[in-house]
């Protein structure tokens, strides 16, 4: 079994898939790409997914007993998390600046939600589907890549910075 069934197409969501005589030496491929193996056990096997286009591909698993039986995964633009805009999108190095993330396919759920600022983990203070309010830390001042991550979704599709000034 797999989990989820779909996806996101541009890669990152946590892919888990359920059976028996996996091993840490266990591989994943996602058609012809490689679903990074994270963490294994006999029973379970969780990897972290590449990005595809739209379509269903098969899954398939190679343990030390051979190669399993394929089931497959489909790729999704349609439910692909995608930011638009980041309001403001200069804030004070200071931090503690609520900042408003635009876009879709967020998903309602906050513990399913990351969103980081340069690899830094920021506090989600609201979360719909389509719009995210976080609340940000203090950082030395820089232009920095906006992450959203949605579990099960993947990575969103961004091109937003969030720049960080010392006095604004």
């Amino acid at each position: 079994a797999i989990k989820p069934v779909q996806t996101g197409t541009n890669g990152g969501a946590i892919v888990t898939i359920s059976g028996q005589g996996f091993s840490d030496t266990s591989s994943v491929m996602i058609s012809s790409s490689a679903c990074s193996v994270i963490d294994s056990s006999n029973s379970v096997l969780t990897c972290t997914a590449p990005a595809l286009a739209d379509g269903s591909y098969a899954v398939t698993v190679t343990a030390d007993n051979g190669i399993s039986n394929q089931t497959s995964i489909v790729y999704s633009s349609t439910i692909t998390p995608t930011v638009s805009s980041v309001t403001p999108n200069v804030v004070s190095c200071l931090g503690n600046t609520l900042v408003t993330i635009a876009g879709s396919n967020f998903g309602s759920t906050p513990s399913a939600i990351r969103v980081t600022v340069n690899n830094v983990l920021q506090t989600l203070v609201t979360a719909s589907d389509t719009e995210l309010v976080i609340q940000t830390p203090t950082a030395a001042p820089g232009t920095y890549a906006v992450d959203v991550f949605v579990r099960g979704r993947g990575h969103a599709i961004s091109s937003a910075t969030l720049q960080y000034l010392l006095n604004i």
